[in-house]
């Protein structure tokens, strides 16, 4: 009796699950047509904490499982990032005695079908990652397909290594747009006015309205608070920065959150060492380095100034008056090519919600 009730709870929470999984089926069609049909050995998928990796992955296991393949479902951050780690998890996995290649050749050779290898939060599994493209997956027979889901994209050596050319992908997992924000918020029972509030101001980051959406049947509402919005804002904030070891990095990164671009003379205004910080915030996994600037994904910005806001509303206020002082300066001897970029910077500055809003559209990618 209790393993049929476990059972049942087991398949509701899969329906559940199946329910809420909105505004990816692009992903994992492309996941099926890569892994199931084509000739691609290997994807990453790559995209900020809270953006649905984990989520997509286990969509595409159950596709592909009912498409006849066989997934090895694995938890880097359960995994010694050893080979003997890697190993004793594949076989643990397939129910052999894996101690070697050779072992798992035999053991993968002896499943019918094709199979994929799903490694989730490969950012954890840096170690490894020369290993597995220069020993481990050349070694494998040709039903083998591998999938890794993780913060960072692909070191360049996938990229470039002339033996992997065509058969690697990369699917960079973006947030949710409007629509499918709202619909997941729908089937979260939040109300129509509040999901959209709600969806521009996490930038439709799928962790964030799941939490802010919990919140509200926390505090028995439905409609979304600005106390709620802000404490799952916080928490979002925590989880960005997991990906930042040192202190003075993280104080740089909430600085950042104020403006719409980082350069080394902003942080120099900010009082902050502008060479080794400037280098260090675009080793992060959501900052892209662009020719103005270096630019921090949309939610993790939002998270940051709003947390140093809420925390620290002088420090936020001075970092937003001194970016201010410090773009109007420069300005003033910019290239006409640059002025537009200057006046970007500026319009940023302005927390007017619908000013914001109008040059800088929530929905905008």
């Amino acid at each position: 009796p209790m393993a049929e009730t476990s059972g049942s709870l087991e398949r509701l929470l899969a329906k559940r699950a199946r329910r809420t999984f909105l505004g990816r089926d692009a992903e994992l069609d492309l996941l099926a047509t890569h892994l199931l049909g084509g000739e691609t050995l290997v994807v990453f998928v790559h995209g900020i904490p809270g953006v649905g990796k984990s989520t997509l992955l286990e969509n595409f296991a159950e596709r592909a499982t009912g498409d006849g393949a066989r997934v090895l479902a694995m938890d880097c951050r359960m995994i010694e990032p050893t080979e003997q780690g890697f190993l004793g998890e594949l076989g643990r996995q397939t129910g052999d005695l894996v101690e070697s290649l050779e072992d798992a050749v035999d053991a993968l050779t002896r499943i019918d079908g094709p199979v994929v290898l799903a490694a989730d939060h490969y950012e954890t599994f840096g170690l490894m990652d020369t290993w597995l493209r220069t020993r481990f997956l050349p070694a494998m027979p040709d039903t083998v397909r591998m999938v890794m889901a993780g913060r960072r994209p692909p070191v360049s050596q996938w990229r470039t290594a002339p033996s992997w050319a065509g058969l690697v992908h990369e699917l960079p997992l973006e947030p949710l747009d409007r629509e499918a924000g709202a619909a997941l918020l729908a089937e979260l029972g939040i109300d129509e006015e509040s999901a959209g509030r709600l969806v521009a101001a996490t930038h439709g980051n799928p962790l964030a309205l799941t939490l802010a959406a919990s919140a509200a049947r926390t505090h028995g509402a439905v409609a979304i608070r600005q106390n709620e919005i802000q404490d799952v804002m916080q928490e979002l904030a925590m989880l960005f920065l997991e990906d930042v070891e040192d202190g003075p990095t993280r104080e740089a990164l909430q600085c950042a959150g104020v403006a719409r671009r980082i350069t080394r003379s902003l942080l120099r205004a900010f009082s902050l060492d502008d060479r080794e910080l400037f280098e260090s915030l675009r080793a992060l996994p959501f900052v892209d380095a662009r020719r103005d600037g270096l630019c921090l994904h949309d939610a993790v910005r939002e998270a940051m100034a709003q947390t140093l806001k809420a925390s620290d509303p002088e420090r936020f206020h001075a970092c937003r008056c001194r970016a201010w002082r410090q773009l109007r300066d420069e300005s003033r001897s910019a290239s006409r090519d640059d002025v537009w970029r200057y006046t970007a910077d500026m319009l940023y500055l302005i927390s007017n919600p619908v000013v914001r809003e109008a040059f800088f559209p929530s929905d905008h990618r």
